[in-house]
């Protein structure tokens, strides 16, 4: 009777924390803490991150939510972070080889500040990786395994491959599998424009690419090759377009628009920017829209278009959500891109927009090393204009009472 009782209430229990992980909002916990960044307080809100991924759901369907919290957490420690304040961060709050999340964070901030390590040290991290590919904790896993398979960190080209195999065998559902699976198709997305059987050659020498068959993104683009290798330019391109506007999910809608960077280097760019457009006409606030309003910035820069450059830093800015987009960490590409945005107005003139842009960057991030960076831009600017009007001040005082005025040539 008694080990029944015990039986009874260690399902109970277990129910429970069933109940309990599924009814947590990981969306809502992450803006939280996103929140707390945005207020200065970024220790604490990469504390929460952590904390968060420590207690992360064991179900799979879960593990998609885990690349947002990680990408935002890695963010905040690669980027918003001194050295002195991440290394207190890592000694004080994180607990190496006691913590799955942990080791995984610590291993991806590693890779990513790889210019630091030294050949040793990199093997370590990357037999750290490893390990961490079987990890019994199925977030931890996945993203070990899509690191992995990521050509951007290791050049090993069959441990890519066993790689993108394994997640595939474990996680054929995941978003983050399709967007893995991918990654041969993304890589050769430049020649698109110019060598359109080069990509047919890199989807063709793909061993996975019938896992990815159904794969919206890879019908388009196998669509819009097909068209472009025959000199039907026109049909191939409104494949790929049409595909990226009105697709039902943000991420075909990203993958599609990805595919078509090729195209701004060529006179097809303004199909480009009409369809980032229309993926920004509404307030959606998606993985596809922040990459558009992010190609509109460096559409404008690149057509020397000042003002539409400074909407698209603001409009950029101005957004509370960035979505996922499971190849690109969004938090980074909007952080150097509203950058370099500011420096083309500061090349184009706009020095006052340029100071507004900085100044809104510092405000989005503040008591961080972007903030601390974007004031001491500013400040460079104010000082120059200021410099500027004095020495045109000295200039028309020293001129000599009663002069001349000169002859008109």
């Amino acid at each position: 009777m008694i080990a029944r009782l015990v039986a009874l209430v260690g399902l109970t229990i277990l129910a429970q924390v069933a109940v309990t992980a599924a009814a947590r909002d990981l969306a809502a916990e992450r803006q939280e803490a996103y929140q707390q960044i945005q207020a200065g307080r970024v220790r604490e809100g990469a504390s929460s991150l952590l904390t968060s991924l420590r207690e992360w759901p064991n179900e799979t369907a879960a593990i998609d939510e885990a690349v947002a919290t990680s990408y935002l957490l890695e963010f905040t420690l690669e980027y918003l972070m001194d050295d002195a304040t991440r290394r207190a961060f890592v000694d004080e709050v994180m607990k190496a080889e006691q913590e799955p999340a942990d080791d995984l964070i610590l291993t991806a901030l590693y890779l990513n500040l790889d210019t630091g390590l030294s050949e040793k040290e990199f093997s370590a991290v990357s037999q750290k990786l490893h390990v961490l590919t079987n990890s019994s904790t199925p977030w931890v896993r996945a993203l070990s395994l899509a690191l992995m398979a990521s050509p951007y960190y290791y050049r090993d080209g069959n441990l890519a491959k066993n790689a993108r195999g394994e997640l595939m065998k474990q996680y054929p559902d995941l978003e983050l599998t399709r967007a893995v699976l991918r990654g041969p198709l993304y890589i050769a997305r430049k020649k698109l424009a110019s060598e359109p059987a080069a990509v047919s050659t890199a989807m063709g020498a793909d061993t996975l690419l019938a896992a990815r068959k159904n794969d919206p993104v890879a019908i388009a683009v196998s669509t819009t090759v097909d068209r472009l290798q025959t000199e039907k330019t026109d049909e191939g391109l409104l494949t790929l377009t049409d595909t990226a506007k009105n697709a039902p999910d943000a991420h075909t809608r990203f993958g599609c628009l990805y595919m078509l960077e090729a195209f701004v280097a060529t006179p097809r760019k303004a199909e480009v920017k009409d369809t980032a457009s229309a993926l920004t006409a509404s307030s959606q606030e998606t993985a596809d829209a922040t990459y558009a309003r992010i190609q509109l910035l460096r559409i404008a820069a690149e057509d020397n278009d000042a003002p539409q450059a400074r909407h698209w830093c603001e409009a950029l800015l101005e957004q509370k959500e960035l979505g996922t987009a499971y190849t690109r960490n969004l938090y980074e590409d909007l952080l150097k891109d509203v950058s370099k945005g500011a420096e083309f107005l500061i090349r184009a003139g706009d020095k006052e927009g340029a100071a507004a842009v900085l100044e809104k960057l510092a405000a989005k991030f503040p008591n961080s090393v972007v903030a601390t960076q974007a004031s001491e831009r500013v400040n460079q600017l104010r000082l120059a204009e200021k410099s500027a009007v004095e020495a045109s001040r000295d200039d028309e005082s020293s001129k000599p009472e009663g002069a001349a005025p000169k002859p008109e040539q």
